[in-house]
């Protein structure tokens, strides 16, 4: 189903089929598994839709096709509502960018594609992890602008923990703790991250985050880092 649904309207074939879902290990009926799988497939109903037909699943001569409406995806209304949220932020509408990107974010469960398995479940939900990462920094980067550092505190903790490698978290806690004069805590931040990255991968905090650091150090005003420009985060276990 995840190869149909990434490629939506577009014809997968059944050898990436069993590429994608079994990885080097393709069960021994090889391409004859596929019709069952694709026949229970079109069988599912929604909850609470006791009229659903089924899923438009067509057979092509080349594979399969799953026939749907791009704007009834939730990650295409999800991407179209963060884009919206930019495109706000832009024009100085901050609270209706914050509004915009909280509601993108109200559409995210606790983990994506749970229960899944398989090399592209596991791509994927890599993939949609680090994208709801993305989001929060971005609804927590209009946070900072609309002057709520506080009010974001408790929930940097929890996302720093959650993500101990995560240099962007960090950046954000370490700032919003010392716009609200707690600079010993912020400093503890950067001592704790930077010992973690020395121990689990043999290097030292990026750039940006040692600017922080050094900005604290001296009681200066922090620098600003757009938030598309962040070095990514690695998420912790």
């Amino acid at each position: 189903m995840l190869s149909l649904l990434r490629s939506y309207n577009q014809t997968v074939s059944v050898d990436r089929l069993l590429r994608e879902v079994w990885g080097d290990d393709p069960p021994k009926s090889g391409s004859r598994i596929i019709p069952p799988y694709v026949y229970r497939l079109r069988k599912l109903a929604p909850c609470g839709e006791p009229d659903w037909v089924g899923l438009p699943i067509a057979r092509k001569r080349e594979g399969y096709v799953l026939q749907i409406d791009p704007d009834s995806l939730d990650r295409n209304r999800c991407n179209s509502l963060i884009r919206r949220s930019q495109e706000a932020k832009a024009s100085g509408e901050l609270e209706l960018a914050h509004k915009l990107v909280s509601e993108a974010l109200g559409m995210w469960g606790e983990e994506p594609l749970v229960g899944l398995v398989g090399p592209l479940a596991q791509s994927m939900r890599l993939n949609l992890v680090e994208q709801r990462l993305m989001a929060i920094e971005r609804r927590i980067e209009l946070d900072f602008l609309l002057g709520r550092h506080r009010d974001v505190i408790p929930e940097l903790r929890q996302y720093v923990e959650l993500n101990p490698l995560s240099e962007p978290m960090a950046e954000l806690l370490m700032t919003a703790l010392y716009e609200c004069n707690r600079q010993a805590e912020a400093l503890a931040v950067f001592h704790g991250l930077r010992t973690r990255l020395a121990e689990e991968t043999g290097t030292g905090p990026g750039g940006n985050l040692q600017q922080i650091y050094e900005a604290i150090l001296r009681s200066e005003p922090v620098p600003q880092f757009p938030v598309a420009a962040m070095s990514r985060t690695e998420t912790g276990n």
